[in-house]
């Protein structure tokens, strides 16, 4: 094998692990985007037990 036919080799190696790397990015890309959803709903739940939380709690200290 002459070093053009390596070098050629390794660039088509190259390739595959770049457009492997992409593949493997625009998944995570993906998962991320999933999970930041996830927290913006559980962080607004948690908001809504907490001003639930606040309101039981502020009528509680009016009846005693």
């Amino acid at each position: 094998m002459t070093d053009i036919e390596k070098l050629e080799e390794r660039v088509r190696e190259l390739e595959i692990i770049n457009e492997t790397h992409q593949q493997l990015n625009g998944q995570l890309r993906k998962e991320l985007k999933l999970l930041e959803t996830e927290n913006i709903k559980d962080k607004n739940l948690l908001q809504g037990y907490k001003k639930v939380i606040e309101e039981l709690t502020d009528k509680l200290n009016k009846k005693s």
